[in-house]
């Protein structure tokens, strides 16, 4: 009972520390205000919220799912369907719709075999972080629908003659469906059209320019869990240093360690997953577990880094070295293992990684 009276004590005290950082405090409010302005950020529509056209060349199953489930969404973004490519077209040069995406035919076959060049086509007069967002949600959506036929096809080439495949689809189905497969978007990539230039209003279908799908909105929010986990090694790495654990004994260093860490990775996560609630990107329940398997990797890295490391100075100045490696290296807002593979194995030193 004494030595948990400490553990809260401990707790407290280290909250205290955090909350006591002006910028700290900053970050913690900047984020999920940010998310409020960007879900209610002004634009056509009349609700307030930015409008996307969708139009679909067919009626491939995977992309009349993905489109449906983007209309009823309740988000960020409004979408809505055209009936026609012209129409889109003429929607988004009028600014009845921000920007849109053109799904073309056979999204289902492209998707298996793997087939992924233009198989979706952004439509827009300029890219922005609210494009950024969006790609997220449409792809978010898209493997929500794919992953079932996915688990489909395993069942079909299933041999088993013990279990009832129609069962298994049912369960399988009913699984999938509550979670967002969204962990390979950033390996996607479609093209965006810009108007062409000295003739405004219009859509020039010619002029095309490869994007990245990625993550800015997750990976950046990401990025600052993980700099407050390391903040948290440094302060254990600095008060260490200063004597103020001499008094306590050999088995509580390794604990401290890891509560003064846990602390400001575990406010800092709270913060991020209420900024995603705002976005309308997070896939909630499993937003959660997500990110809480996020911040027991974030405590377990960091928690060896300050155990390790005793110089608070070193592990202050690798803070932006990792800050700028997992914005550049990792899929934050481009993907660059196409181009360089060997960077993907850079990606996996880095925890950012693992969380987008």
């Amino acid at each position: 009972m004494k030595y948990g009276t400490r553990i809260i004590t401990w707790v407290w005290l280290m909250a205290k520390r955090v909350l006591s950082s002006p910028l700290m405090v900053v970050l913690l409010i900047a984020m999920p205000v940010s998310g409020l302005i960007i879900y209610n950020l002004p634009a056509a529509s009349g609700d307030g919220k930015p409008r996307a056209v969708l139009y679909v060349e067919d009626e491939d199953e995977i992309a009349k799912g993905t489109v449906e489930q983007l209309i009823m969404s309740d988000g960020t973004i409004t979408y809505y369907r055209a009936d026609s490519q012209n129409t889109l077209y003429q929607d988004i040069s009028s600014g009845k719709a921000d920007f849109g995406y053109v799904i073309r035919k056979d999204l289902s076959g492209r998707l298996d075999r793997k087939s992924y060049d233009e198989a979706i086509v952004m439509v827009a007069k300029e890219q922005s972080y609210i494009t950024a967002i969006s790609n997220e949600i449409v792809f978010k959506e898209m493997f929500r629908k794919y992953s079932v036929r996915i688990a489909e096809n395993y069942l079909v080439n299933l041999e088993t003659e013990t279990v009832d495949k129609d069962i298994l689809k049912k369960a399988f189905r009913d699984k999938i469906e509550r979670y967002s497969m969204d962990a390979g978007i950033s390996y996607f990539r479609f093209e965006m059209l810009e108007p062409e230039s000295g003739n405004a209003g219009s859509i020039d279908t010619t002029s095309l320019e490869n994007v990245s799908v990625a993550y800015p909105v997750r990976g950046v929010l990401g990025v600052l869990v993980m700099v407050a986990a390391l903040c948290g090694a440094v302060f254990y790495s600095s008060d260490r240093k200063k004597g103020v654990f001499a008094a306590l004994s050999s088995e509580s260093v390794p604990l401290l360690a890891i509560l003064y860490v846990l602390v400001p990775t575990a406010l800092f996560a709270v913060s991020a997953e209420i900024t995603l609630a705002f976005t309308g990107i997070g896939a909630f329940p499993y937003e959660i577990w997500r990110m809480f398997l996020y911040v027991l990797l974030l405590t377990a890295v960091a928690g060896l880094l300050g155990l390790v490391i005793k110089d608070a100075n070193v592990l202050a100045g690798a803070i932006p070295v990792l800050t700028v490696a997992s914005l550049v290296f990792c899929p934050v807002f481009i993907n660059l293992t196409g181009v360089v593979p060997v960077i993907r194995y850079i990606c996996r030193l880095l925890p950012v990684y693992y969380y987008i």
